[in-house]
């Protein structure tokens, strides 16, 4: 597989983890029968209703602690810690996507992988 189409299945994945756990995080408020301003509220969280609708609809990416937020409020007696691992997926993906296409530019300009050195191969 050509380098440039590797790092747009690995977009594509990073995206579709993203994208998992917007769902994910939607349907563990509803399951809950909670409208956003009432789990916001119930949780003792203040953010507001326009940046948990971002969230829950993939416009926005969430921090760790809100994802956390989420599990101890909607679903603490499964304590199965699954929307905490789709963050973390979806985080480590992206992350090794980032670090895939730094490698890339420096192999384009004739760097090492390793250009923090400030040493240029001859």
């Amino acid at each position: 597989m050509p380098e440039e189409e590797e790092q747009q299945v690995v977009s594509a994945t990073s995206n579709v983890l993203w994208a998992d756990l917007a769902i994910e995080l939607k349907a563990a408020r509803e399951l809950s029968g909670l409208t956003i301003k009432a789990w916001l509220s119930a949780a003792g969280l203040t953010y507001s209703e326009g940046h948990i609708s971002n969230i829950e609809h993939g416009r926005s990416k969430p921090r760790r602690e809100l994802v956390t937020a989420y599990e101890s409020s909607l679903r603490p007696h499964e304590r199965d810690l699954r929307l905490t691992r789709l963050w973390d997926q979806a985080q480590a993906t992206e992350d090794a996507e980032r670090q895939a296409e730094r490698a890339a530019a420096a192999r384009q300009k004739g760097l090492s992988s390793d250009s923090r050195t400030g040493v240029v191969p001859r």
